[in-house]
């Protein structure tokens, strides 16, 4: 149920069969390490934050010419839509 800049990130956990889901993952490192798992939210959404800053900052390379890759040019979408996905586990309604 991710949005397509999710996807375009080619990152793990993936949506192919048999792969953890993203709780899971959270789930079995808690028990492996012991760590509390309370402020994950909080946490997950400051990561999205960050990588949306980064794709942001790449885009933007791309815009002003320092990079001509034409693999930068999907880049400022994916900002988006990983900002969207942030506010969304931010409001509790996306895992």
């Amino acid at each position: 149920s991710d949005p397509q800049a999710m996807f375009l990130l080619g990152q793990m956990p993936t949506g192919s069969a048999g792969a953890m889901r993203r709780n899971e993952a959270r789930d079995l490192y808690a028990t492996l390490t012991g760590r509390d798992m309370s402020d994950f939210r909080f946490h997950r959404v400051l990561g999205m934050f960050k990588l949306a800053i980064v794709f942001e900052q790449l885009f933007a390379q791309y815009r002003r010419g320092t990079v001509t890759d034409p693999k930068y040019q999907p880049f400022e979408a994916v900002a988006h839509g990983v900002m969207e996905m942030a506010h969304e586990v931010a409001q509790g309604r996306a895992d």
